[in-house]
């Protein structure tokens, strides 16, 4: 599930955006770069629980087309990670 969070946009750039997402996964806002920060943080804290992994991505990342199976095999990399580092820690 992908959001987008469109911050500061134009016209264009929002019908390329629709055309790749769909619309009720699109949030335009004008809050500038920290508070769009703050806005998609607050977001993710909201909509998904602990179990759930959020990625986020700016404007200027290239992705190529098999990026999100990689992303997600670091995800699950980095929770087993975290996960063991948990356990040293509670022993």
């Amino acid at each position: 599930m992908i959001y987008v969070i469109a911050d500061n946009i134009g016209q264009d750039t929002y019908e390329f955006i629709n055309g790749h997402i769909d619309q009720s996964k699109i949030i335009k806002t004008s809050l500038g770069n920290s508070g769009s920060f703050l806005y998609a943080v607050n977001f993710c804290i909201n909509k998904f629980n602990d179990s759930e992994n959020v990625y986020f991505s700016e404007d200027d990342y290239i992705h190529l087309d098999n990026a999100g199976s990689i992303i997600e095999e670091g995800l699950r990399f980095a929770r087993n990670i975290l996960l063991d580092m948990i356990i040293l820690i509670n022993i």
